[in-house]
C-alpha cells in the first residue's frame, strides 16, 4: 500500500501540525444557505415562522458541520497528490468524533428535512418561491452531505489510518 509524504517544504519530522480547513467551496454554500435562510426568518407569517423552525436545528448543525465533518475534506487534493501536509493527526482525530457523531447528524438531518418540507408546503401554499426555492437547495445540500460529503471524510479518515505514520499507541502497535 502506498505511504503518504509530507509535502515539499512542509518540514517532516518535527513540522509543526496544522489543523485541516474546510474547502471554501463548502464555506461559500454554507454561508449562501444560512443568508437565504435568514432571509426566510425575517418573511412574516406562516413562511418566517416555518423558516425560523428549519434555522433553530440547522444552525447548530451547521456548526457541528463545521467541527467535524467538513474540515477533513480539506486535504482531499493534498492527499489525491500524495501528500499529507502535516494534517495527519488532527484530521484522523476529527474523523474518529465524526464516526461517533454521524448518526445524531444523520437524525439532525431527518428532523431538518421534516422541517423544510413544512416550510416548502407553507410556501407552496402561500406562494412564496423564495421558500420553495431555499427548501429544494437545502434538501439536495443534505442529500450531497449523505450521498458524497460524510462518506469521503469517512474514507479520508480510514487512509489516514491505513497509510499514514502515527505515534505508537501505549501497546506499542501503530
Amino acid at each position: 500500500m502506498p505511504e503518504t509524504r509530507q509535502a515539499p517544504g512542509s518540514g517532516g519530522v518535527g513540522a509543526r501540525s496544522l489543523q485541516p480547513r474546510t474547502p471554501h467551496s463548502i464555506e461559500i454554500e454554507h454561508e449562501e444557505l444560512m443568508e437565504d435562510l435568514a432571509h426566510l426568518v425575517g418573511a412574516p407569517g406562516e413562511t418566517g415562522a416555518a423558516a425560523r423552525t428549519v434555522a433553530e436545528i440547522l444552525r447548530p448543525h451547521f456548526e457541528k458541520e463545521r467541527a467535524l465533518a467538513l474540515p477533513p475534506l480539506g486535504i482531499l487534493r493534498s492527499l489525491a497528490q500524495g501528500y499529507a501536509d502535516g494534517e495527519a493527526q488532527e484530521t484522523r482525530a476529527l474523523v474518529r468524533d465524526l464516526r461517533r457523531e454521524l448518526p445524531a447528524m444523520l437524525e439532525e438531518h431527518q428532523r431538518i428535512g421534516r422541517a423544510v418540507e413544512h416550510l416548502a408546503d407553507v410556501a407552496k401554499r402561500t406562494g412564496s418561491a423564495d421558500g420553495r426555492a431555499f427548501a429544494e437547495k437545502l434538501r439536495l445540500h443534505a442529500e450531497m452531505e449523505e450521498e458524497i460529503l460524510y462518506p469521503a471524510a469517512l474514507l479520508i479518515g480510514r487512509f489516514l489510518e491505513e497509510h499514514t505514520d502515527r505515534p505508537p499507541s501505549p501497546s506499542g502497535r501503530r
